[in-house]
């Protein structure tokens, strides 16, 4: 008799990532040389991921808030090729309210309330 084995989508999900390289498919699409837009760039994760992987990359830093601000300048104050920009971006040309969430639990949360609101739904928390 054969066996069959199912996987959970978790166990599919973390098994494709095992097997799939971001910087792969990032240099087939932009080459080695890319000019990169790090938004939300936060702690700086990502733009050092692109300075080990990218041969001479431009990499232009939004982040809004002061204290993500500050690490990014220490971190990469003796880099030129990193070039920090305190803002956020968005899609419209006007001055728009920023809430700061402490934690991304919170986050989770706080869009399940919002959503929950709109829609009557029981709030489930993940």
């Amino acid at each position: 008799m054969k066996k069959i084995i199912y996987t959970t989508n978790k166990v599919r999900t973390e098994n494709y990532f095992k097997k799939f390289n971001r910087i792969k498919l990032l240099k087939s699409l932009i080459g080695n040389n890319p000019i990169i837009l790090d938004i939300g760039a936060n702690k700086g994760q990502s733009t050092e991921e692109f300075l080990k992987n990218f041969k001479k990359p431009k990499i232009h830093c939004f982040e809004p808030q002061d204290q993500s601000i500050n690490i990014l300048k220490k971190k990469f104050k003796n880099n030129n090729k990193v070039i920090i920009n305190q803002s956020a971006i968005h899609n419209l040309k006007k001055k728009l309210s920023f809430i700061i969430m402490i934690s991304s639990a919170l986050i989770q949360v706080v869009c399940l309330v919002y959503i929950s609101s709109i829609q009557k739904a029981k709030i489930r928390l993940i």
